[in-house]
Parts: structure tokens; C-alpha cells; sequence
């Protein structure tokens, strides 16, 4: 288990000097300090994308495990941001694992040659779907209906609400997608 408390010798040291004197002299107390720093954050994140607690540990072992392997793969910046791009990789890893594989029937001559973008915009448009099902009553039924092309006055009157109601709703939900997915905007 590691510790909480942070090492004094670390003190006042950057990520990116840990992540430096990790590299140059494989000091894996540097590496154990930045475990220690960033795994709850990078737990977190994993957590959010997986929806499951023991799948997120996992995750989280294998984003430090692929770093600790890698490091000179850091060009510069924020080693907290570089440590959160390794953890949704391994997160869509796994999740490319655990979805059901399209029939035959579906798979387009081209799928082979898909552009990477269009991938992972459906990916994120499937996950998203996956998280509208999980959204409590009223919000998905706002947020399935605006999809279909439904006025605020319709939904209103669907939900037996207010057009504030609709907007609440759909703004709870805009909400929950962003948390789930990791997205802000």
C-alpha cells in the first residue's frame, strides 16, 4: 500500500522533476511519490468511464504500470494530464474487450479503413446512449424526445411539466453525461 503522506526529500518538487530523475536513475521512490500524488485522480477517472469499482483499480494499475514502462514518453506539460490519457486508453483498451462485436452482416467493406475521429465519436455517442438509460425517469424521457426533434412545449406537455422542467431536466442530464464521460464544455 502506498503511503498518503507525502515524502519530505518531494517536497516542493514538480511532477515533472519526479517524472525527470524517475527517468534519468529509474528512482522509483520519484515514480512511487507520483502514485501517490495522482492515483486517486486518475482512480476517478477510470471509475467514471467503467462504472465499475474493480475494473476502475484495474485500470488505474495498468495506466501506472504503462508509465512506469514508458516514461520517456512524456514530452512536456502536465504529467497529471499525460497520467489521465494513458488512463482513458486503457480505459477504451478494456471496453474494447467487454462490448459485444458486431454481426458480420454489419460490418461495412470500409470499416477497415474508418477514420480514427469517427471511431471514437461513436464510441463516446454509444457511451453516451448507455448513460441516457441510466438517467432517472423524467430526464431521459426530456432528453429522448429533444433527440427526436420535440419542441420544449411538447416535452412539456409529455411530462405533464413546465418548460422550466424541461430545461432542469435536460441540464441534469447534460450534466450527468459530462461527469460520466469526463467531458466539460
Amino acid at each position: 500500500m502506498v503511503s498518503k503522506e507525502p515524502v519530505p526529500q518531494f517536497h516542493g518538487l514538480t511532477d515533472e522533476e519526479l517524472l525527470s530523475r524517475f527517468t534519468a536513475a529509474r528512482d522509483s521512490d520519484s515514480f512511487t511519490e507520483l502514485h501517490r500524488r495522482h492515483a486517486q485522480k486518475v482512480f476517478l477517472s477510470c471509475r467514471a468511464f467503467l462504472r465499475s469499482h474493480a475494473e476502475a483499480e484495474d485500470a488505474t494499475q495498468e495506466t501506472f504500470v504503462r508509465a512506469y514502462r514508458k516514461p520517456h514518453l512524456f514530452d512536456s506539460g502536465d504529467v497529471a494530464g499525460w497520467l489521465l490519457r494513458i488512463a482513458r486508453n486503457v480505459c477504451i483498451d478494456k471496453w474494447r474487450k467487454t462490448r459485444p462485436e458486431a454481426p458480420w452482416s454489419e460490418v461495412s467493406e470500409n470499416s477497415s479503413r474508418e477514420d480514427p475521429n469517427d471511431m471514437l465519436r461513436k464510441m463516446l455517442l454509444t457511451r453516451t446512449m448507455e448513460i441516457v438509460q441510466t438517467l432517472p425517469f423524467a430526464e431521459r424521457i426530456c432528453v429522448e424526445l429533444i433527440l427526436k426533434g420535440h419542441s420544449y412545449d411538447e416535452i412539456s406537455v409529455q411530462i405533464r411539466g413546465s418548460k422550466e422542467d424541461v430545461r432542469r431536466h435536460l441540464q441534469n442530464a447534460k450534466r450527468e453525461i459530462r461527469r460520466q464521460t469526463g467531458l466539460q464544455a
